[in-house]
């Protein structure tokens, strides 16, 4: 929590430099940001880390099923669909577990849209989000 905006704020309550209202409105908005700093500091980041690179890992495995199994790789498009459901839904939990709320933490299947509510939410740059988008180009083209 952040004492001393909360110190400052209230000296200028007390000098009437602000009102009631004003002071309220200003501790609030320090309280939440304060809140969310505390949140972001408990996330672990493996989850999203690794769901920006699935597609490229999702590639990988399908290559090395299919050598070990003789399958064509391109017929094993679902294990890359697997694994990034897998990884969007648990780092989604990790989010509703820390108390944070919203729709794509419910449809965490639709990769991008979740990986920008989720910067959206965090008051994060998308750099997972782009960072999946560009595996995910580069392994369409492969």
């Amino acid at each position: 929590m952040d004492i001393e905006a909360l110190e400052k704020l209230n000296e200028l309550k007390i000098k009437g430099i602000i009102t009631e209202e004003e002071f309220n409105a200003s501790k609030k908005k320090i309280l939440e940001a304060s809140s969310l700093e505390d949140k972001t500091q408990k996330i672990n980041s493996n989850f999203v880390w690794g769901l920006s690179f699935a597609p490229f890992i999702g590639l990988f495995l399908e290559v090395l099923v299919a050598e070990a199994t003789g399958i064509a790789y391109e017929n094993l498009w679902f294990i890359t669909v697997i694994l990034n459901i897998v990884l969007s839904y648990s780092d989604a939990k990790q989010l509703k577990n820390l108390g944070f709320e919203g729709t794509m933490l419910d449809n965490a299947w639709f990769v991008p849209g979740y990986l920008y509510e989720r910067s959206k939410l965090l008051n994060e740059n998308p750099i997972y989000l782009w960072i999946w988008l560009g595996t995910f180009g580069f392994t369409v083209l492969f």
